[in-house]
């Protein structure tokens, strides 16, 4: 099993609801909610996984200014995470992206 969450601030109270999983998360600074992925320890490793704070993205790098490269004229602390899961004892895998905007 698999699952995905976005504005996640009771994360002790679901991990207590799905004791077989484990979890990876990330938070914007200064956010009390952020993104959860939960997956069955028994079936699944994280081999890796990337948190990216998507303020700090360039859309556009050729553009004049940092605001003008980021595409935003405010921060929003918004997220992004990214987990490559191993099937154990199989090779293959999953790879799972989630966003919080």
């Amino acid at each position: 099993m698999l699952t995905v969450t976005q504005e996640c601030d009771r994360l002790d109270d679901m991990l207590s609801s799905v004791p077989s999983h484990k979890h990876v998360e990330t938070k914007g600074p200064g956010k009390l909610h952020g993104l959860v992925i939960l997956y069955k320890a028994s079936r699944f490793s994280p081999k890796v996984t990337q948190a990216l704070p998507l303020d700090d993205e360039e859309l556009s790098p050729d553009a004049d200014t940092s605001v003008a490269r980021r595409g935003v004229s405010r921060q929003t602390r918004n997220m992004g995470l990214i987990t490559a899961l191993e099937e154990n004892g199989k090779g293959d895998g999953i790879v799972v992206v989630t966003t919080h905007l």
